[in-house]
């Protein structure tokens, strides 16, 4: 029997759920606390469980991490208002907005938000780094640009967005109710939240959960085209048989 990159990591989630005594110890502490001493929490909880999360990451999606990002805390002020985090992949730093992430003053939802945040842009930095390692730099160039949210970048977006959203979803659970019916029809309506990010989860998990660090690669050596945002199924499909055609030849080989 065959099984996909995502049945073989079934049983590896169950152990790894278990946590780090720092994340578990501090969620189950009380949550009267004010937004300065959450903040202070919040810093040590990464500080010591960083490469937790990214072990933690490695074992359930079957990947390798090649390096540690750099942690900051202070956000550029255009954005300081939107954005819970993100991730510069010139200096390989993620940032944590705690502006955002402290605003409810209950450390269980906040360190729960920080979690999902942080394992979010290490989906970042990790596909930056296996960028580099393929040859193709400066995968996340158009963050830098001033056109960041224009059409012009919403294929990138896509998948960029797409394979974080399923370093989240897939180590700390949750569901998505995107369905194929859900695309949007027109380019314009790409500028939504949901078509990007839970779209782009949409998009790839598929692809990640049946062939890994494999269907990652795939994904960013293969960027859809604007045109390709117009019918999706077709692009994934595409993918897809790019994978299972790789797959037979290695077999045959």
């Amino acid at each position: 029997m065959k099984f996909t990159h995502k049945q073989k990591s079934k049983k590896l989630r169950a152990s790894a759920m278990l946590g780090p005594i720092v994340f578990w110890t501090l969620l189950g502490l009380s949550s009267l606390y004010t937004k300065n001493h959450n903040e202070k929490i919040i810093k040590n909880y990464i500080k010591n469980d960083l490469k937790y999360e990214m072990a933690n990451q490695e074992q359930i999606l079957g990947i390798k991490y090649l390096g540690t990002p750099n942690i900051e805390y202070h956000m550029q002020p255009e954005i300081i208002n939107l954005a819970p985090g993100a991730y510069d992949a010139e200096t390989d730093t993620i940032y944590i907005n705690l502006h955002l992430l402290t605003e409810r003053k209950s450390l269980k939802q906040d360190l729960l938000r920080v979690k999902k945040t942080l394992n979010h842009e290490l989906g970042h930095f990790y596909t930056d780094k296996l960028s580099e390692r393929l040859g193709k730099k400066d995968l996340f160039k158009f963050a830098r640009g001033e056109n960041y949210l224009g059409v012009e970048v919403y294929p990138e977006r896509l998948i960029l967005e797409g394979i974080a959203e399923y370093f989240d979803i897939e180590v700390n659970g949750g569901a998505h109710s995107f369905k194929d019916t859900d695309w949007p029809t027109d380019l314009d309506a790409f500028n939504k939240t949901t078509a990007i990010y839970l779209g782009g989860y949409h998009l790839v998990k598929p692809i990640i959960d049946l062939y890994g660090e494999k269907g990652i690669e795939c994904l960013i050596q293969n960027m859809p085209t604007k045109e390709d945002l117009l019918d999706i199924p077709e692009y994934q499909n595409k993918i897809l048989g790019k994978l299972e055609e790789k797959t037979m030849w290695f077999l045959f080989e």
